[in-house]
Formats: structure tokens, C-alpha cells, sequence
């Protein structure tokens, strides 16, 4: 599923180099593609590529870094 998929299907404004805030641990990462309904998003620290449910423990920012979107 495109990320257009999972935007639409999720009611979430999720788009290609979006920052967002991911995990209980509250880590920052960016959204580079997805992949089977997920979003993949590159956690900051780690460089690592991880697979993320588009509206569960997730925060959407905007360009200026403020939240327009939190799920739990």
C-alpha cells in the first residue's frame, strides 16, 4: 500500500519526509516510504528503518516542529 493508501485509509496526514515522534519511547524519526498498510519511518538516533502502524503511538509534525496530529 502507497502512503497515500495509508493516509486515506487511516485519516492521517502522513506524506514522504514528514517528521514524526514514534514508540512508547518517544523517539524522532522520518517517514521514508511504506510498506503491507505500515508506514516505514528512519529513527533519528539509530539510523535504523522500522515499520510503524500509521495511527497508533505516533505523532505527526509539522514543518516547524509542532504536533498537528497524535494517536495513541
Amino acid at each position: 500500500m502507497t502512503i497515500a493508501g495509508v493516509r486515506k485509509l487511516h485519516r492521517v496526514p502522513a506524506k514522504r519526509g514528514m517528521r514524526v515522534i514514534v514508540g512508547e519511547n518517544k523517539a524522532s524519526a522520518t517517514i521514508v516510504g511504506s510498506r503491507d498498510g505500515y508506514l516505514r519511518v528512519k529513527i533519528d538516533t539509530t539510523g535504523r528503518i522500522e515499520d510503524q502502524h500509521a495511527s497508533w503511538n505516533i505523532a505527526y509534525l509539522d514543518e516547524k516542529g509542532v504536533v498537528i496530529r497524535h494517536c495513541r
